[in-house]
Formats: C-alpha cells, structure tokens, sequence
C-alpha cells in the first residue's frame, strides 16, 4: 500500500520547524510526501519531498486538492502544517488499513 502524505502550509507557518522535523523521522516514510505552499514564499523543504507552489493563495482545502491532483498513492494522508506527527504514523496507519 502506497502512502501519500500532503501537507499544506500557509500563513506564517510558524510551527512549521516542529512539523518538519517530525516528517524526516518518520519510520518507515510516505510513498511520496508533498508540500503545498499556498501563495506564500516560504522557504520550506524536507528531503526527498515535493513541494508545490500555489501562485494565490486560496486556504487549505485548495493546497489540500491541489496536492491530491498529483499524489500518487493508494491513500492520501493530510496533515497541517502546525502538527508534529509521531514517528510511527505510516506503520500505524497502514496497519490499520
């Protein structure tokens, strides 16, 4: 099972450190880990990810379809950008699945 896990960022971001921290722990990674910048010039990365860059910004439900239309797995995980998520989360979640 391929999991993609999407994050869309905007604002600020200030939480954003924490989140991406959390996401380069992750234990086993995402099939593919996409982040939407919704119309902001952040500059924000985690290795191995795709980051998108929305040119308006729209909210989060736009940067959440936005990274749907070019995931590629089997299931789409959202999760904000102002969340640390536990190393565990994809094992968990494919498990349960």
């Amino acid at each position: 099972m391929r999991i993609s896990l999407i994050v869309p960022i905007g604002g600020a971001a200030p939480a954003w450190p924490r989140c991406a921290l959390s996401l380069e722990r992750l234990d086993p990674p995402p099939a593919e880990l996409i982040l939407v910048l919704d119309g902001r010039d952040l500059n924000v990365s985690v290795p191995g990810a795709t980051v998108l860059r929305l040119d308006q910004q729209g909210g989060p439900a736009r940067a959440r379809n936005a990274g749907a239309k070019v995931a590629t797995g089997d299931v789409l995980l959202f999760i904000d950008s102002d969340i640390e998520v536990p190393p565990d989360t994809i094992a968990r979640i494919a498990a349960y699945l």
